[in-house]
């Protein structure tokens, strides 16, 4: 994502968790539909764990602001 500045490693796996809190308490399905966002949901905790854990690659740091959802976006990777 252009122009984002650098985040730690928690704060990126803080927006991924909060991104797949926002979809698991939604009472819709979004644009997605449930079994897409669940995977989404999937994909976002095992992304964090990683960063977490100190395994994920620059490419997958670099990924997290294209992956979450635009308004966690602002919330926790704006600059």
């Amino acid at each position: 994502m252009s122009g984002m500045t650098a985040h730690s490693d928690e704060e990126l796996a803080r927006a991924l968790v909060h991104d797949a809190h926002v979809i698991l308490d939604s009472d819709a399905p979004g644009n997605l539909g449930r079994e897409d966002e669940l995977d989404h949901v999937k994909r976002g905790i095992r992304l964090a764990d990683k960063l977490l854990a100190g395994t994920a690659t620059d490419e997958e740091r670099a990924s997290v602001g294209d992956f979450v959802h635009p308004q966690v976006r602002s919330l926790y990777l704006s600059s």
